[in-house]
């Protein structure tokens, strides 16, 4: 076969590691939607594929959306920043990796709704998949929504530059790995419990500081000390040094009596 001609305009490519699909302009599809070419599935529960080619600094993917297939941002070189919405529970593998200009993914707070109002199917995994955002080299910020469940192993590998994760509530595993390879990271966490992980989850790093709000009721996250841990313990050490001293000071109290009761 030497070539192929097509008799409509072409209006949108998608060739990723699983699938190759051609849609043709001023056509109806059964099962798909491109927007100003990106493809979702027809009621735009599924964000299919962003063209690596497009030229838009930003994207805020759409409220109707829920979960975000594999590969499907993979290679974009010019986005920067991402404002993801609620309503999202799951980010494909290999979703976002290598998207070495991105800085941002932001969480759409305009349009919070509480989480009983959209709780996850049975046949999608609430999680960030395996590489989800590999070598994103100038990621910087990421906002988790409570929608995520479950970040797997390596979501966040080779993420140099992430420096803030805030992580909302809901949140039940961090696998192995699941955050690994970086420099100096913030990890504020506003559930108030612990989510299944150990110190493996996070791997080869210079800097780790863990924040926690008041509502947090274990000692410790994934194993490492966290900032209200950390004050309670300072704490403690300065009421046994208050101790400490009450205690020498009650001691030297009881020697200048007994000096004085010798004296008379």
């Amino acid at each position: 076969m030497q070539g192929i001609l097509f008799q409509n305009k072409i209006d949108f490519i998608l060739k990723s590691p699983k699938s190759f699909v051609i849609l043709f302009r001023n056509e109806t599809y059964k099962y798909f939607i491109h927007i100003n070419g990106v493809l979702f599935s027809k009621d735009q529960p599924r964000l299919i594929k962003y063209p690596s080619g497009k030229t838009d600094e930003s994207y805020e993917i759409p409220t109707e959306v829920q979960s975000i297939d594999d590969y499907a941002f993979e290679h974009c070189q010019n986005l920067q920043k991402i404002q993801i919405n609620p309503k999202l529970n799951s980010i494909g593998n290999y979703a976002f990796s290598n998207c070495n200009k991105l800085t941002h993914i932001t969480y759409a707070n305009n349009e919070i709704m509480p989480y009983a109002q959209y709780q996850m199917k049975a046949d999608t995994s609430g999680s960030i998949g395996y590489f989800a955002f590999s070598n994103c080299n100038q990621l910087k910020e990421v906002t988790i929504p409570s929608g995520i469940t479950t970040i797997q192993s390596y979501a966040f590998f080779n993420c140099l530059e992430l420096s803030t994760v805030d992580i909302q509530s809901n949140l039940e595993d961090i696998s192995t790995n699941g955050f690994f390879k970086f420099n100096h990271l913030t990890v504020t966490y506003s559930g108030a419990n612990s989510p299944r992980c150990t110190k493996d989850s996070f791997a080869l790093y210079f800097n780790l500081e863990i924040n926690v709000t008041d509502a947090y009721l274990s000692d410790d996250f994934c194993g490492f000390p966290t900032e209200e841990s950390s004050e309670s313990s300072e704490s403690t050490e300065e009421s046994t040094e208050e101790s400490s001293e009450s205690t020498e000071s009650t001691e030297e109290s009881t020697e200048e009596s007994s000096e004085s009761t010798e004296s008379t």
